[in-house]
């Protein structure tokens, strides 16, 4: 579906309200598939209790997992950047919470007995939805594709087995 939507995209059928409303939900299931696969390679080569796992925040994860594969900072520094923003977005996307709250109460105007809303700043990145674009979709999705092959490579070398995968989990970028 991924696929789908950015070509859509890429032949211009950018006024099909279809597609942009996909474009940011694409991006945030960019950052659960990496999710996905960080708990997948982390239970089969890491820790196979899903008790530990729950315990363990995404970061150490990852860290881990590298630290397991003999994959340097510097190898998994560009990739780290691009998952960082990724999960910024898909966090402000889905649990836009307030993080400020300007202190009140505020009124009506017609009715002083009738408290209104409370001006709030929800999204932590300023233009959250600026950042919606296929180049950005894109490079979610090749993020994803990037880290699976580096972990996968990496196990092969290491363990000389492949990650296993179901396909509901898996995500590829195929024609």
């Amino acid at each position: 579906m991924n696929i789908y939507f950015l070509e859509c995209y890429g032949e211009g059928v950018t006024d099909d309200p279809r597609v942009n409303f996909f474009l940011p939900s694409l991006m945030a299931f960019s950052f659960f598939a990496i999710e996905s696969l960080t708990n997948v390679v982390y239970i089969q080569f890491i820790q196979d209790s899903l008790k530990k796992i729950k315990d363990i925040d995404f970061k150490n994860k990852i860290k881990e997992i590298n630290e397991q594969l003999n994959i340097s900072e510097d190898e998994f520094s560009e990739l780290e950047t691009i998952i960082d923003e990724m999960k910024k977005f898909r966090n402000n996307l889905v649990h836009s919470k307030p993080l400020k709250i300007e202190h009140g109460p505020y009124y009506y105007e017609n009715n002083s007995d009738a408290i209104g809303y409370i001006p709030t700043k929800i999204y932590e990145i300023k233009n959250l939805f600026n950042r919606v674009n296929k180049d950005n979709v894109q490079k979610f999705i090749e993020t994803v594709n990037d880290l699976e092959e580096m972990w996968d490579k990496q196990c092969q070398k290491q363990f000389n087995r492949e990650i296993i995968f179901s396909q509901v989990m898996q995500i590829k970028n195929t024609p």
